[in-house]
């Protein structure tokens, strides 16, 4: 399992755990930018901490939502 903080990289999550960007999408409807190509040009750079500031979210809100699909894709 990956450790996850603001500074974990989207693309690390998305190696580890391809389904989340699906269940991001179902959480908040904002994050459906994230399946387009600039989408995915973002979550190869980008960390939780950027994710945050774009999304207008807590980085602790975001971490705690992909810890709880973690635990329930187990």
């Amino acid at each position: 399992m990956i450790e996850i903080t603001e500074a974990t990289k989207l693309s690390a999550l998305m190696r580890e755990y391809p389904w989340l960007v699906d269940e991001a999408v179902k959480m908040d409807s904002r994050f459906k930018v994230l399946k387009s190509p600039v989408g995915k040009l973002f979550l190869k750079n980008a960390t939780i901490g950027e994710l945050s500031e774009k999304a207008g979210l807590s980085a602790g809100e975001i971490i705690g939502q992909i810890q709880n699909w973690i635990r329930q894709h187990a």
